[in-house]
This record gives structure tokens, sequence and C-alpha cells, in this order.
């Protein structure tokens, strides 16, 4: 998604990320290390060669740190092949029944004291199957908006403005 980042090209990050858009709402200083086709395993080594391990970021002036699970954590482009119900509920089990579990991430998030944005709710009718203009998440085959399976512009506007709203909820 443009503008891309000229800071890092290897990590094709975007100034109109999720994490650009909470700082900008929250008039914050961001140090952004976002990384494309970095996993949670980069926090402590490098996503791409070149680039520092993202915990490399962080000093004692850090005041908050956003974490994304994403699709490379959940391994998104393995599962289409692996996750295929021929049989019909009950008979088979549904993709979604099989990866996630109600309230997993946000139980996982309390347990750990992190407060946690759901994106789902405001996701809803504005997945990568919606027709373009309405998508927050691009499909997987088109590259209309950035990177397939990546926020929109407008996912990232609105998944900017739920951290945001997040992180200033009482």
């Amino acid at each position: 998604m443009r503008p891309a980042d000229p800071a890092n090209p290897r990590c094709v990050r975007s100034l109109g990320n999720y994490p650009n858009v909470a700082a900008d709402v929250l008039g914050a200083e961001l140090t952004d290390v976002t990384c494309s086709g970095a996993t949670a395993r980069d926090f402590t080594r490098s996503a791409h060669a070149g680039t520092p391990p993202q915990y490399d970021a962080l000093s004692a002036d850090t005041d908050l740190v956003s974490f994304t699970i994403g699709a490379n954590d959940a391994e998104l482009f393995r599962l289409p092949n692996t996750c295929v119900n021929l049989l019909p509920e009950p008979l088979g089990t549904s993709c979604e029944a099989t990866i996630t579990g109600p309230g997993t991430d946000r139980y996982a998030a309390a347990r750990h004291g992190a407060l946690y944005t759901d994106t789902a709710g405001i996701s809803a009718g504005h997945d990568a199957c919606a027709p373009p203009a309405d998508r927050h998440i691009q499909s997987a085959l088109s590259l209309r908006d950035g990177f397939p399976l990546h926020p929109t512009a407008a996912g990232s506007r609105a998944f900017g403005a739920a951290v945001a709203a997040t992180l200033t909820d009482d």
C-alpha cells in the first residue's frame, strides 16, 4: 500500500499502515519496524538479510509496542492446501473451527497483561471476498491496493483507529 516507507525497502513497509494511523490519531511519535513477511520469531532475529531484529528498536524510552499476529504466523498461505473440508458440517470440520478458538487471542492478551484490539467486527463485510472498494483485507490474487492478504488503505485506517480507541478507552 502506498506510500512506501523508504527506510527499509526489504520490509516493504507502508507509511499508511495501521501503526502510522494509530500514532497519528494519538499524536504519538512512532518507530515503525513493521516488516512484510516477518513472524513473531523475527522479534529476536532478522526477517530479511540486513534487517535488524525488531527487538532492537526497543529502548528505555519505549512506551508502547503494537504486535500483530498475521498470516505468516498463522501459516495462512499453507492452510488452503491443508484445510479442505470435503464434507458439510456436522460431518466435516470447518477451517475456522480448526485454526481458531472463540476468545483465544483476547484471553491470551489478558493473561499477559496486554490490551487486545479485535479487528473481526470492523472487518465484517470488508473481508478479501468483498467488492474491492469495500475491502479491509486485500484478496489473495489482487495487487490493487497493496499486497495480497494484507490490509488495504481503508483497512489500515479502520484498524489504526481501532487500536487508538483501545488505547484511549478506560
